[in-house]
Parts: structure tokens; C-alpha cells; sequence
């Protein structure tokens, strides 16, 4: 990139290399962005603040360079794995964006658990979004019970 920033503290003078920041633009299946001082190099970092989830595997395009797919794990993204309003890091790796860290690729988060005294039990789970309820005699793993949407009224 050629070009740092000078930092002087009072421990003493340090160079740092500029974070390269953008939000994204364009659609869930092909990000844009524009960023003062950027080259498309191998080893080029950037943060990207993600406008839409993206619907499928992912490209970007940075100041109108040829699109590149998204990738995690050495693998292109997959859908819904970027989520909206989320900032990623990701790093040119000379072919790809390869996103820098790792995703929360679980989407169930189990909200609410309760056991009675009689051993009746009531569960709330969100996925992608959706809310779903069981309930049962015994306290099972979402896997063993059948999960029907929910009607939460807040």
C-alpha cells in the first residue's frame, strides 16, 4: 500500500498502516464499495459494515475493481452467513476476499426454558428470524420434538 500513519504517544513514534473502512453498497449477492487510497493487492485488509444479508454466495467489488467472491474457510460464503448492519474484516488473499475471524454459524438460539414442578417444560427457539415453541412431559434437545411457529404478542 505505501503509506502509513505516524502515531506519537508518550511511550514514543509509531507507524500504523490506516484502516481501510467502507459501507457496503449494491445487492445481497454482489457488495460494492468505494475507499480513499485503496489498491486491490494481496494481503490488503479491509472493514466492511454489510448493508442487506447476503442471499447467496457473495461478491465485492472495492472502487470498481473486478468483483471477487466472498470467502470463509476456504470455501465461498454461504447464504445468510453475512448478516445486515454487521461489520466484517476481510483480506484479499490474491484471488478472494477471504473473511478475517470467525461467524456465528448457528442460528437456533434458545430463548426461554421452563420446568415445572409437575415436569412439564416449554421451550422458545429462534431461527433465521422465526420464532418456534414445544412443549412436552420431558425436557428434550430441539433435535426430539416436533417445534411449531410461535404467536408471541409483545
Amino acid at each position: 500500500m505505501g503509506y502509513v500513519n505516524k502515531v506519537v504517544d508518550n511511550v514514543g513514534t509509531h507507524l500504523v498502516e490506516p484502516t481501510l473502512y467502507a459501507v457496503a453498497g449494491g445487492t445481497s449477492a454482489a457488495y460494492t464499495a468505494t475507499i480513499s487510497n485503496f489498491e486491490l493487492v494481496e494481503g490488503v485488509t479491509i472493514s466492511l459494515k454489510i448493508p442487506t444479508t447476503n442471499a447467496v454466495s457473495a461478491t465485492l467489488s472495492v472502487n470498481g475493481t473486478a468483483a471477487k467472491a466472498i470467502y470463509y474457510d476456504n470455501a465461498a460464503i454461504a447464504a445468510k452467513a453475512l448478516k445486515a448492519n454487521h461489520i466484517y474484516n476481510l483480506t484479499y488473499d490474491g484471488t478472494n476476499w477471504e473473511l478475517v475471524g470467525d461467524l456465528d454459524t448457528n442460528t437456533d438460539r434458545l430463548v426461554e426454558q421452563g420446568v415445572t414442578s409437575t415436569g412439564s417444560w416449554r421451550k422458545l427457539l429462534l431461527n433465521g428470524g422465526n420464532v418456534y415453541s414445544a412443549k412436552g412431559t420431558t425436557p428434550t434437545n430441539r433435535t426430539d420434538v416436533t417445534y411449531q411457529a410461535a404467536n408471541l404478542d409483545f
